[in-house]
């Protein structure tokens, strides 16, 4: 296994130019990323608050999944930190009314706690939220929360913009980082998203029941990091445009930074990244070369558009279905060839097919475009799962997921079988022998459904 450090920074980017063929335009589409050094090592002193959700719902391998995530996480606090665990279902159990210092008789209380715990009752998130936010937060320390749901509110206030809303007036100039955890398919993604992107944080999703523990121990060592603060990435001369996201998050050392935009004329570029470090400013640079043949790779562009099309959506759950916004949305879906809400069942008026045509055409399988495919976590630095929800097909197709460098090459075949769609978990781990000497750096996994393909990036530490 290769070192877990890595003391230079890594850049690259991908890119392509349109083909008149596409109706793209005519300017390139790049995704750029960074990995900055980790030679902040030093991991900070916390307050650090789990907020669970031990409703109904969480009843059996949940629960026990669970019981095992937070026994890790009281088994990883280090002395210095504060913490404290927050249960909830229709009321809320506090361990303790406020954050306690690790020692070992804290610990042990803790854990029988956690053992005492059940599964029942309803999901009461805005009192949780009340109560973990009720508590010291001192300016000297990283103060956390990590909140974990498997549901949307069920008792009390209901109305996720309003709980929202409480939680950035309690968490007074944001200075608790809230991080979610959505386990299965019932939590409201964009409540999650907005909770953590208003409370400096990020989310993470989990799909399978078993893989509960694996993931949340992995989380919380990532929120345990230094945090890079005021992120901009300049790309010098590069006549850039459209550049997402505009402002970039605050991220923990050792994640990846991402930008895709578009641009005229390509180049060697130096490309730099700053922004502070425990408050001590950095900025580090590469060349880069836009317009690289070898690295031109068409979904470059359908991952702007993507990406695009999402914050536009969280514009709409913020501003409400406002027919510039969902017509944006349409117009990118159609031209992009990406699956949204709003395009599953539109008829194009342009279409010489009537819509009844089109309803009874069955000859066609959904595009894979249409498929849910999840890797969590992201960045990998050891177990990561891949989850794919496919377009139902009447007959097997040959389905491949394939780790692929920035080249275009496959690292290796992750799965080979055939599939009439549906769900699919596909687990590896970087221990695997044809990974375990892989480089730090950005890949793809691509998956391919017959004659289809989509690919989600991926970055890889240790």
């Amino acid at each position: 296994m290769l070192s877990q450090r890595h003391d230079a920074l890594d850049m690259g980017v991908l890119t392509y130019q349109p083909v008149p063929a596409d109706s793209f335009g005519t300017d390139g589409f790049f995704a750029a990323w960074a990995l900055p050094p980790d030679t902040e090592t030093a991991l900070l002193t916390r307050n650090i608050v789990f907020v669970a959700d031990v409703s109904s719902s969480m009843e059996g391998t949940r629960m026990q999944q669970l019981k095992v995530s937070l026994q890790t996480f009281l088994q990883n606090l280090r002395l210095g930190d504060n913490f404290n665990i927050v249960t909830f279902s229709t009321n809320v159990q506090r361990f303790s009314p406020d954050v306690v210092p690790v020692n070992a008789v804290n610990i042990a209380a803790a854990s029988k706690f956690v053992r005492e715990q059940t599964a029942l009752g309803l999901t009461s998130i805005s009192a949780a939220m009340d109560a973990a936010l009720h508590m010291s937060y001192p300016d000297s320390t990283a103060n956390i929360i990590v909140f974990l749901t498997d549901g949307l509110a069920s008792w009390g206030v209901l109305n996720e913009n309003a709980i929202i809303d409480t939680v950035v007036k309690n968490n007074m100039n944001a200075t608790v980082r809230i991080y979610p955890i959505g386990v299965g398919p019932e939590p409201s993604k964009s409540f999650l998203h907005k909770l953590s992107t208003r409370n400096g944080g990020f989310t993470t999703y989990i799909s399978q029941d078993d893989s509960i523990a694996v993931l949340v121990e992995d989380h919380l060592r990532r929120i345990s990091m230094p945090f890079m603060t005021s992120l901009t990435l300049d790309y010098g001369t590069l006549e850039a445009s459209d550049v997402l996201p505009r402002t970039l998050p605050d991220l923990t050392l050792g994640s990846r930074v991402m930008q895709f935009g578009r641009y005229l004329a390509g180049g060697l570029q130096p490309v730099t990244l700053a922004g502070k470090i425990r408050q001590r400013r950095f900025s580090l640079s590469k060349n880069v070369f836009f317009g690289d043949t070898a690295l031109n790779h068409r979904a470059v562009a359908r991952l702007w558009a993507r990406f695009k099309i999402n914050a536009l959506l969280g514009e709409i759950a913020t501003l409400g279905e406002r027919k510039e916004l969902v017509d944006a949305v349409i117009n990118l879906s159609m031209r992009y060839g990406i699956l949204t809400k709003y395009t599953a069942l539109y008829a194009d008026p342009n279409d010489p097919k009537n819509p009844t045509d089109v309803a009874d055409d069955n000859s066609e399988p959904r595009p894979i475009e249409a498929a849910n495919i999840q890797l969590t976590p992201n960045p990998v630095s050891d177990y990561a799962a891949i989850d794919l929800r496919l377009p139902l097909r009447t007959s097997a197709t040959s389905l491949k997921v394939s780790l692929i460098d920035g080249l275009g090459r496959v690292v290796l075949l992750l799965h080979d079988a055939p599939s009439y769609g549906g769900d699919v978990t596909i687990a590896w781990s970087l221990a695997d022998a044809n990974l375990s000497s892989l480089p730090n750096g950005m890949y793809y996994v691509m998956v391919q459904l017959g004659e289809q393909v989509v690919s989600v990036p991926c970055t890889i530490i240790r």
